[in-house]
């Protein structure tokens, strides 16, 4: 299930993407451990993860060639017009 369809699907818990990012293999927190951070912040915090986006070997600086960050902002403004058709993020 992909985060729109998730947002149209509401249930009791929140729903919730994660985004993960690591510029370097030689940082201490891989993406494996950004994971399960997020992971055990979610179940203590009755969210539900529905889609998981990531950007490994990218740096933070620029957003240009971070599909996974680029798809996350795409789905989130896909989720806005679905459910707030008349508003503008931008202002």
């Amino acid at each position: 299930m992909d985060l729109v369809s998730a947002s149209v699907n509401a249930r009791d818990s929140s729903r919730a993407a994660q985004y993960v990012r690591m510029s370097t293999e030689h940082q201490q927190d891989s993406p494996e451990n950004q994971l399960e951070i997020i992971r055990q912040y979610a179940a203590a915090h009755n969210m539900e993860i529905v889609q998981e986006y990531s950007d490994h070997g990218r740096s933070g600086l620029n957003i240009v060639g971070r599909e996974g960050l680029n798809q996350l902002m795409a789905d989130v403004e896909a989720i806005r017009e679905l459910h707030f058709p008349d508003t503008d993020l931008r202002d």
